[in-house]
C-alpha cells in the first residue's frame, strides 16, 4: 500500500500543470523515497522535461539510423555530448576499433541517463564509452556532484540490464576555457563521478585533467577551438592517446 501511495505521489510531482513544463524540486523527489525506489530514478524523473524538450528529435534520427545501417563488428560505442559528436575523424582517430558514433547537441549527464536504453540497447558492442560535459556551468541549476553521481549510477544500471560482461568507460569532465574560473566545482564534480566508478564492477575510469590543465590550474588553450569550449585537432588527439590508451588496459 505504501508503495501504491508512493508511485501517486511522484506521479503528481512530475506532471507538470498544463501548458507548463516547470521541474519539481530536488527536495519533492527526496522526501519521496522511502526504501522502495532507487532514488536514482527519482533524479532521472526530475530532469525528464528538459531531456525531451532539448533531444526527443536528435534521439529519433538516432532511432532511424539504428535501422538503416549495421554496427562493425566488436565496436566501441561511443555516447554522450557534443566533444562526441563533433569528433570528426572518430572513425581514424580510434582505429583499428570500430566505432559507433553516438554524440548529441550538448547532452548532460541527465540526457545521457534518461535516454541511455534508447541509445544503446540497439547496438552490439566490444565497449561503451560514456562522455557528458554540461552540468556545470556556473548556473543556480547546475547539478550537484551527489546528483551526477546518481545519474552515472542510474545509466551504468540501465546498461547493466542488457550488457552484464562488456566493459564501460567513463571519461572525465573536460576542463574547457570558458568554464576555466570553475576548477574546482569541476574537480569536485570528477571526484565524485571516480569515486564511484571504482566502486562499480567493470566500470573505468577514464582521467583526462592532466591534458587540459597546466601546472598552475589554468586551462591549456591552445588544445581548444574558437569558441573556447570544444576541442580541436590537437585536443582530439590527446584525448584519443588517452582513451586508446584505458582501451587497450582493460580490453586487450
Amino acid at each position: 500500500m505504501r508503495l501504491f501511495f508512493l508511485v501517486l505521489l511522484i506521479a503528481a510531482c512530475s506532471t507538470p500543470d498544463s501548458g507548463t513544463t516547470e521541474e519539481p524540486s530536488l527536495d519533492s523527489y527526496l522526501n519521496t523515497n522511502n526504501g522502495f525506489i532507487d532514488i536514482s530514478e527519482l533524479i532521472v524523473e526530475k530532469y525528464r522535461y528538459n531531456s525531451v524538450e532539448r533531444w526527443e528529435d536528435d534521439i529519433r534520427a538516432f532511432e532511424a539510423l539504428d535501422a538503416q545501417t549495421t554496427d562493425p563488428q566488436d565496436a566501441i560505442l561511443f555516447v554522450g555530448s557534443s566533444s562526441i559528436r563533433l569528433w570528426e575523424d572518430i572513425e581514424t582517430d580510434m582505429a583499428p576499433y570500430g566505432v559507433i558514433q553516438r554524440g548529441y547537441g550538448g547532452a548532460s549527464w541527465a540526457d545521457v541517463a534518461y535516454y541511455a536504453e534508447r541509445i544503446v540497447y540497439p547496438h552490439d558492442f566490444a565497449a561503451l564509452v560514456l562522455f557528458a560535459g554540461n552540468d556545470i556551468w556556473g548556473n543556480p541549476d547546475d547539478r550537484s556532484p551527489e546528483e551526477l553521481v546518481l545519474l552515472l549510477r542510474h545509466t551504468v544500471q540501465t546498461v547493466r540490464k542488457k550488457y552484464a560482461d562488456q566493459p564501460v568507460f567513463i571519461i572525465e569532465i573536460t576542463h574547457v576555457p570558458v568554464r576555466g574560473h570553475m576548477v574546482a566545482e569541476i574537480d569536485a564534480a570528477n571526484t565524485a563521478l571516480r569515486t564511484e566508478t571504482e566502486q562499480l564492477e567493470n566500470v573505468h575510469w577514464i582521467p583526462t585533467r592532466d591534458l587540459y590543465l597546466n601546472a598552475d590550474g589554468t586551462v591549456k588553450t591552445e588544445r581548444f577551438g574558437e569558441d573556447h569550449t570544444h576541442q580541436n585537432r590537437a585536443g582530439y588527439a590527446m584525448w584519443t592517446e588517452r582513451i586508446k590508451q584505458e582501451l587497450e588496459r582493460v580490453m586487450d
